[in-house]
């Protein structure tokens, strides 16, 4: 026999999934907003990470991703500076197993070196 609150309180909204596809844009210019768009559309990914060096120009065109996802499938779009995508899956791999040190001052292959250059000539 179900309880007063289980026959009065009726949970509508689905429960949230775990994500199991995540793409990141890098650069929302015009081409990176094209991708990120055809991306949502075609609901492609649980999960759209938005990164650019121009803090101001991320928010705004993540704010207005935001706003129209109502009437998209993909649950959760984020955005930020570069290390929201240090965890990223490269064809299913991600960076952090092919070397644990990524980032870090005991990387041999100074990817911390390459995201400040990167940074730098945004």
């Amino acid at each position: 026999m179900s309880t007063v609150k289980e026959q009065l309180i009726q949970n509508l909204a689905p429960d949230e999934k775990q994500s199991r596809c995540k793409i990141t844009v890098v650069g929302v210019g015009n081409v990176g907003m094209a991708c990120a768009i055809s991306i949502l559309l075609k609901g492609l990914a649980d999960e759209l990470a938005l990164v650019d060096a121009d803090e101001n120009k991320l928010k705004g065109e993540a704010l207005d991703l935001l706003h129209g996802s109502l009437f998209l499938s993909t649950p959760k779009i984020v955005f930020g500076k570069v290390p929201i995508w240090s965890g990223v899956n490269i064809a299913g791999v991600t960076l952090k197993s092919l070397n644990p040190a990524i980032g870090s001052d005991s990387d041999k292959e100074q990817w911390k070196t390459v995201h400040k250059q990167w940074l730098e000539r945004c």
